[in-house]
């Protein structure tokens, strides 16, 4: 006996198979998208973010780095390198050179 319920549709896709949350493969698209433009990838700057938090002494601390990791972010989307590569270096004084920053370093 075979079970006739997953067909492949004119699309190529199996019928009856959940491939996945479509907002998920966007997410992953514009992740991508991101990476292809800036050459930093959405993990690596997720990777900071949590290096950050690991290596802050403080709250204040940790408030003060995290706000010039997210203007570094908004920089490197509106493709200003100089002004990404000024708010990497206060980040490095703050944290020194963890993994991450030496990634987004090669690129700005």
């Amino acid at each position: 006996m075979h079970d006739n319920s997953r067909n492949l549709n004119n699309t190529g896709n199996l019928a009856g198979v959940n491939q996945g949350d479509e907002s998920e493969v966007e997410a992953k698209e514009i992740d991508q998208h991101f990476e292809y433009a800036h050459g930093v990838s959405e993990e690596t700057l997720n990777n900071l973010k949590d290096e950050i938090i690991e290596h802050t002494n403080n709250e204040k601390e940790q408030e003060e780095v995290l706000g010039h990791y997210e203007k570094m972010r908004v920089a490197l989307r509106e493709h200003d390198k100089e002004k990404a590569k000024k708010y990497w270096g206060w980040i490095k004084d703050s944290i020194g050179m963890v993994g991450s920053l030496v990634t987004i370093g090669t690129v700005l």
